[in-house]
């Protein structure tokens, strides 16, 4: 009984680092997405405002 509690335990923690781990690995690239755009945006500004 005691031996299956410690399995079921064990399985959990090691869903959780899992999901840790891979939330760690996605949000870095989201954010890099997003200053990706806002530099696209920044150079399309300075373009236009070189062409005027």
């Amino acid at each position: 009984m005691e031996v299956m509690v410690m399995g079921v335990l064990f399985y959990i923690v090691l869903f959780l680092a899992l999901i840790a781990f891979i939330n760690n690995r996605i949000r870095p690239i989201r954010q890099n997405k997003k200053k990706i755009e806002e530099l696209e945006t920044r150079i399309a500004q300075l373009e236009h405002e070189r062409k005027k």
